[in-house]
């Protein structure tokens, strides 16, 4: 049965790299789909490029104007507009492989809130991935999915993952208007209401890594709003729960981690106690993952040695 996918593309000062997203997009060998652009309020011509392109191409596609809100907000007009049985949201500066649409949908058993797959990291279009191996889908439920994305041993990003359209629309699941880190904040609100989920271990969505990202800009005063609207994500979860439990402070530590890499020691600073560091810091000392637990106890120990560990570490 070939189930109809709407393929959501937010636009907002990607003029240098919608074109490459586009033409992935027109690869696929799934034909089922239905392309939603939506140009949020965008000053430069990625609207203008892609409507050319897309004209000439012949490739079905709608487009959707607004003025700016942000890349949520984007994202929600995307998932209004859609009719396809399945939403898939793509960032403009991505790229997918040919068969990404058709081995998700092919994974499908059809009582999924939707199917995840890999990526991959790249700099620049010479390093996506042009194959990968197939692999058999593997499917969680709720208590599992959850644990393996709070310790994580999965990383679900919101772009990316195939979800069924009904699911997000009668749970009232959009996306937060944040400055920082409203996919995993999209994430575990879906994830508190999923069922059964799918997971492919295939690389097949092309993440690039960009100077100007917001992860490479965003400042402690986005970040610590931000921890207002992750404080009530715990209540979500079962008391006495690991994700009740562990939800907020894996997430400060995480935040406090990727600001260390991105900002000087007195901002990072100021930042630690707007987020109640110590306090998060204490409760992870009982975390399931060793890795965890040391790093908590460094941070306890001496803010200026984690502050210059988590400078030279990649990820938390």
């Amino acid at each position: 049965m070939s189930v109809s996918v709407s393929i959501a593309i937010p636009i907002y000062k990607v003029e240098d790299y919608i074109i490459p997203t586009l033409k992935s997009v027109i690869a696929q060998t799934y034909k089922n789909i239905e392309l939603i652009l939506v140009d949020d309020g965008t000053p430069d011509n990625s609207a203008i490029l892609a409507e050319k392109f897309l004209s000439d191409s012949g490739f079905p596609y709608r487009i959707v104007h607004q003025n700016n809100m942000g890349l949520g907000e984007a994202r929600n007009t995307g998932l209004k507009a859609a009719t396809g049985e399945y939403v898939y949201f793509l960032d403009a500066d991505d790229v997918i492989l040919p068969f990404t649409i058709e081995r998700l949908v092919g994974a499908l058993n059809f009582d999924e809130d939707f199917i995840f797959c890999d990526f991959h990291y790249v700099k620049s279009e010479v390093d996506c991935l042009k194959d990968c191996e197939k692999k058999s889908p593997v499917y969680y439920t709720k208590d599992q999915i959850t644990k393996e994305f709070l310790l994580r041993d999965k990383v679900i990003l919101a772009p990316g993952t195939l979800y069924k359209r009904e699911f997000l629309l009668s749970n009232d699941l959009f996306f937060a208007k944040m400055a920082w880190s409203e996919d995993q904040h999209f994430m575990w609100r879906v994830l508190g209401k999923v069922n059964k989920v799918g997971y492919i271990e295939e690389p097949l969505y092309q993440y690039f890594v960009r100077g100007t990202s917001i992860m490479n800009s965003t400042k402690a005063e986005k970040i610590a709003d931000s921890y207002e609207y992750m404080k009530p994500l715990p209540s979500l979860y079962d008391k006495g729960s690991i994700e009740n439990e562990f939800l907020l402070p894996r997430w400060v530590l995480g935040s406090i981690s990727a600001s260390a890499r991105i900002g000087d020691f007195k901002t990072w600073k100021e930042l630690f106690s707007m987020l109640d560091g110590k306090t998060h810091l204490k409760k992870l000392k009982k975390f399931p993952k060793r890795s965890v637990r040391i790093v908590s106890r460094i941070g306890l120990l001496s803010k200026k040695l984690f502050y210059i560990i988590m400078k030279k570490r990649s990820v938390c």
